[in-house]
């Protein structure tokens, strides 16, 4: 996994793969600046690219929970740092809420990003 620091609408990401911690900035976060690391960061890999899932509020009263999703591409190839884009994605789920059900039960706020990932490698959790 390649360090990046990417920027979108209402959004700044940062990951550091020195020490694994991912940095948040931004609305609608459920916090404006956040940093997750650890068993806290869930890591996967697939043929879209890497996924960096963050539970940004575990319930709330109606135990609706917010994460946060950013999908980066794998990796860069032949150079120290490269431009790339990405995504945010908000998750608002409420398979588990409480009350009369909403519909649908997941909405997502997507948000483009943009910036720079540098080939400093660390391995992806299993």
């Amino acid at each position: 996994m390649e360090s990046f620091t990417l920027t979108g609408e209402g959004i700044d990401v940062r990951f550091s793969a020195d020490d694994g911690v991912l940095s948040v900035q931004g609305e609608g976060l459920a916090g404006t600046d956040r940093e997750f690391s650890g068993e806290n960061v869930l890591i996967s890999g697939s043929d879209l690219g890497t996924m960096l899932t963050v539970v940004l509020l575990d319930s709330s009263r109606d135990l609706t929970q917010v994460r946060l999703a950013v999908l980066v591409p794998s990796g860069i190839r032949d150079s120290e740092e490269e431009q790339v884009t990405g995504a945010a994605i908000i998750v608002t789920d409420r398979t588990r809420s409480m009350g009369p059900p909403r519909s649908p039960l997941q909405d997502y706020d997507v948000r483009p990003l943009s910036g720079t990932m540098q080939n400093r490698k660390t391995e992806l959790a299993q």
